[in-house]
Order: C-alpha cells, then sequence, then structure tokens
C-alpha cells in the first residue's frame, strides 16, 4: 500500500514511540498482508490463554470482510493508560478507533452492526501454522513434521532469571552511556542477504559491549581475525536467497576459504568466547557443526 501523506505517517510513527518509551503500549502489531483480522489473530497466537472482544461499530465501513481484510497501513497497540493516549492521539491530529478489551476466553469475539462473529483462537493458529508444516514434510520428512506440527503450541516460553539477578547495567559496572568501556568485544558477521545486523548491534552497544561490523569479505581477504573479541554473532535474514537447506553458502564461505575458516577455528579454541546464531545464523552455525 501507498503512504499518501508522509507527514501523517511521520506523525504516527512518533506516537507509537512516545507509547513505547513511555511504557504504555503493552502490545501491538502493524495491518499490512492478510489485513486487521490477521493481526489480532497473530497477536493472540503468541500469548495462550486470553482472548479478545471488540465492537468494530465506530468504522464507517459496512462490509465486514472489506474492513477485516483490507491491507492499508495501520497500528492496532494495547495501552495500560487510555486516557494519555487518547488526549496524546488528539494533539497529534491522528484518526483511531477503540476496539475493545482483552478477555480470558480463548476466542476472538466481533461486533459489527448487530452481528456477533466468534472465532475459535487455536481452530485457526493451527490453519495458520499448517503451510509451515506442509513445508516441514519436504525438508524433514512426514513423521518429524507431524511431531512438530502437534506439539509446536505445548511450548510456552518461561523466562527463570536468578534471584540475585537485578537486570541492571550498573551492577556490572557498565552504563548505556559508554562512560566505563566493557572489556567485551563483539562482531556482528554479515553476509550478502542478511539483515538485523545494526539492529543487533545497538542492542549490543546499549547492553555496554563494544561492537564492531565484520563482513565475510572481511574474513576471507584476512582484514579480520577476530582475535581481538569475545563475541561474535551470526544474524538471520537470507544469506545467498535462503532456500530449503538455507545457509549451506554462508558455511561454504567458512569451509571453502582458509582465512575465514582459520579465523573461527582460532576462536572457537580459546576459553573466553561466546556466540550467538539468530534465524539464518542458527541454521548456520548448525551447517558450520557448531550446534547438534
Amino acid at each position: 500500500p501507498g503512504v499518501n501523506d508522509a507527514e501523517y505517517f511521520i506523525r504516527a510513527f512518533e506516537a507509537i514511540q512516545l507509547l513505547i518509551n513511555e511504557q504504555i503500549a503493552m502490545a501491538g502489531h502493524d495491518i499490512s498482508a492478510g489485513g486487521m483480522i490477521t493481526s489480532l489473530l497473530e497477536m493472540l497466537f503468541a500469548q495462550p490463554g486470553i482472548g479478545l472482544d471488540l465492537d468494530l461499530s465506530t468504522f464507517e465501513e459496512s462490509n465486514l470482510i472489506k474492513l477485516l481484510f483490507s491491507e492499508n497501513p495501520g497500528v492496532l497497540v494495547q495501552v495500560n493508560d487510555l486516557d494519555y493516549t487518547l488526549v496524546m492521539l488528539h494533539e497529534k491530529g491522528l484518526r483511531y478507533h477503540l476496539l475493545g478489551k482483552p478477555s480470558f476466553q480463548r476466542r476472538l469475539v466481533l461486533r459489527h452492526q448487530g452481528d456477533t462473529h466468534i472465532f475459535n483462537i487455536d481452530a485457526l493458529r493451527d490453519l495458520w501454522f499448517k503451510t509451515s508444516y506442509l513445508l516441514d514434510i519436504e525438508q524433514r520428512g512426514e513423521n518429524l513434521a507431524t511431531e512438530r506440527y502437534r506439539n509446536y503450541k505445548e511450548q510456552a516460553l518461561e523466562f527463570n532469571f536468578a534471584k540475585d539477578f537485578p537486570g541492571m547495567l550498573k551492577s556490572y559496572g557498565l552504563s548505556r552511556d559508554h562512560k566505563n568501556k566493557s572489556d567485551v568485544r563483539a562482531a556482528i558477521i554479515r553476509e550478502k542477504g542478511v539483515n538485523g545486523d545494526r539492529e543487533m548491534a545497538w542492542a549490543l552497544y546499549e547492553a555496554g559491549i563494544q561492537v564492531k561490523d565484520v563482513h565475510m569479505t572481511d574474513l576471507i581477504a584476512g582484514r579480520e581475525s577476530l582475535d581481538e573479541v569475545n563475541m561474535i554473532v551470526f544474524v538471520g535474514g537470507f544469506s545467498n536467497s535462503d532456500v530449503l537447506g538455507s545457509a549451506k553458502g554462508w558455511a561454504g564461505a567458512f569451509l571453502y576459504n582458509p582465512e575465514a575458516k582459520a579465523a573461527l577455528e582460532r576462536f572457537y579454541s580459546r576459553p573466553d568466547t561466546l556466540s550467538l546464531g539468530v534465524c539464518n545464523g542458527c541454521q548456520l552455525m548448525v551447517e558450520l557443526g557448531l550446534i547438534y
């Protein structure tokens, strides 16, 4: 979809950033491919045990199909301070619609012009995941693909932190302004087609780590040795087009180039190193035999 008013788009973006920075935005999703119904369901898929009860009567559109599946740009946001949000949106001259509230029933309820539509979230999640399941069959065989399809939603995320973990940089003698430089140095390793490298670099920098950018051509040419870094991150994306069996091309750049291979072997032979592979980068680590 096109953006007809760039200034309006900027104001909307700034409003979302303000809600995030003020810790008022609790959850959100852009409206794009698949329309609003897809965005609502994807928000619900990620959080077991909850649903939504929404009233769409504030929209002028009478055709529910057009309303739910329109891919015009928009943002869905859950907030914890409605009064603040409404005042801010009004001051910025932004259009908005109040939709409803979360519920503890595992269903999506949509009310529109006197009609009520109820959707089974978990059944639709199975349908949403089925495309991945069908691709899985081609890649890993029917037995393993079916096992994953049956169990994928039973893997709820749980985070357990040590009782003495304060979660504060200052407890480690670090600060976001980098007044006290960390001894930890990280390299973000890139290959053609990857993405997320800048976001990863910023996240590590925010954690107080010194970060450098390393492209595979730097390793292949011997311009970078990794001898001065403690951490490497293989970022995600679509290296060498990221087809089925992806990351083989990226792995080949390490395995069949002496300088790059030697740099990697020296890095992993040291006791003071840490590595992270994200998405396509994780596939690379599998191809290199670093994880099993």
